[in-house]
């Protein structure tokens, strides 16, 4: 499966209202390009680290590629990859993505991430809040997501429709006395250690914390969370404890399999979030994992392989009787 072009898709989404990007400060990459790009769609940087760099920069388009590089997030950015997981892949030798600093918030969405420490790492010190959405972080070394410690900032993050496989520690884990973090609409499972951990005890340390998780699959051997976590996480409604996702891939994926989209008989086909604003782009309710929900428009499967229909405008209402009437719909192919 070949998604549409992505700036297509980025246009797509533009005129939805799904993103507010202006050209001027929008920077692409695309690990094929030659040295000495300056970020423009004809000359792309060839690596991410170059492009969330570029001071100027609020957007950084990641075009489809293997990214063998420690992304370092010191200042508020939106990093998309419109292809999604499938093509767009950050492999480290050290953390997958690192972020520092004092308000700092940024937007990661669209990537798989592996990495021999930490998939999505957070120095302590930092204070700030992440959107995370459309990822699958997996065959990490450590923990999946690692929240460092800050003891007087309120600091969390957001994690929509992804995925946190195969993780040789935690699957998300947390050390802060004041910290909120919503999950929804995802898939945890395959962690050697726990689903989610809590490094402080709210009660021993006076933290004060807002931590919800609701329409997801955890499903973790029966260690999805530690004490402190299973005392105050706040588990809403949808919950699932599915250990067999039906990815394309298999239940048991290695690195020549890693193909995270739902087969058609998935249990996780439309359990997501029924508010009608974590809708798939056909409409239909959200998908768990990280193929699902708005934000997964220029990647999103039609289960019918055919067109996904994305509007549809009549050129003139007013038809004399017998005559033919033209209507035009708005769609992507998938090819």
């Amino acid at each position: 499966m070949k998604p549409m072009n992505p700036l297509y898709s980025l246009s797509i989404a533009l005129a939805c209202g799904m993103l507010s990007i202006q050209a001027a400060d929008t920077v692409y990459v695309s690990a094929t390009a030659p040295t000495g790009g300056d970020g423009s769609t004809n000359a792309p940087f060839n690596t991410i680290n170059k492009a969330v760099n570029e001071t100027q920069a609020k957007t950084v388009i990641v075009l489809p590629g293997l990214y063998r590089e420690t992304v370092a997030l010191s200042r508020t950015v939106t990093l998309v990859a419109p292809y999604g997981p499938n093509y767009t892949h950050i492999s480290s030798t050290g953390n997958g993505v690192e972020i520092s600093g004092s308000s700092v918030s940024p937007t990661i969405q669209g990537f798989m991430i592996s990495a021999l420490s930490e998939g999505i790492w957070t120095k302590d010190g930092w204070y700030g809040s992440i959107y995370m959405a459309n990822l699958v972080i997996q065959n990490v070394g450590d923990c999946g997501i690692y929240i460092g410690h800050h003891e007087n900032q309120w600091r969390g993050f957001t994690l929509e429709n992804s995925i946190i496989y195969n993780v040789k520690a935690n699957g998300i884990q947390t050390r802060n006395h004041r910290q909120w973090f919503r999950v929804r609409n995802t898939t945890i499972t395959k962690c050697a250690g726990y689903a989610f951990n809590t490094y402080y005890d709210i009660g021993g340390y006076g933290g004060e914390w807002d931590i919800q998780i609701e329409y997801s699959n955890i499903s973790n051997s029966g260690r999805d969370y530690t004490g402190n976590c299973a005392t105050y996480i706040k588990r809403g409604d949808g919950m699932s404890g599915i250990s067999d996702p039906k990815w394309v891939g298999g239940s048991n994926l290695d690195q020549s399999k890693l193909d995270f989209r739902l087969m058609p008989n998935s249990s996780l086909r439309d359990i997501g979030h029924p508010l009608m604003a974590y809708n798939d782009p056909d409409n239909s309710r959200n998908d768990i994992g990280a193929y699902g929900g708005p934000g997964s428009l220029g990647f999103f499967e039609n289960p019918t392989q055919g067109p996904l229909i994305l509007g549809v405008t009549v050129d003139n209402p007013y038809v004399p009787r017998g005559a033919k009437i033209a209507i035009r719909a708005k769609t992507s192919v998938y090819k």
